[in-house]
């Protein structure tokens, strides 16, 4: 990699604002997958010669049933919202 390749700090928070503004990157998430292409690209933009992106096992929780109920005195609430994976 020359050393005009290398990114100055502007250009990283760039980077940073650009990946952030996908929203939140699980495994299971199309994000993730654009985020993994994305650095790549700039990656080999940089200069380098072999970007070689590698699959990496990793455990991922994809939901398959949910609920919330809350019972209070006289009364219950089915709240019926989508599950976070943390």
């Amino acid at each position: 990699m020359q050393p005009e390749h290398i990114p100055d700090s502007d250009h990283i928070l760039k980077w940073i604002e650009t990946i952030f503004s996908k929203g939140v990157r699980h495994p299971v998430d199309p994000s993730n997958q654009w985020t993994e292409e994305f650095v790549a690209d700039e990656f080999r933009r940089m200069g380098l010669d072999h970007v070689c992106p590698e699959p990496v096992a990793v455990p991922k929780w994809e939901p398959r049933h949910w609920s919330l109920q809350v019972s209070g005195p006289g009364s219950d609430l089915l709240i019926s919202r989508f599950p976070l994976p943390h």
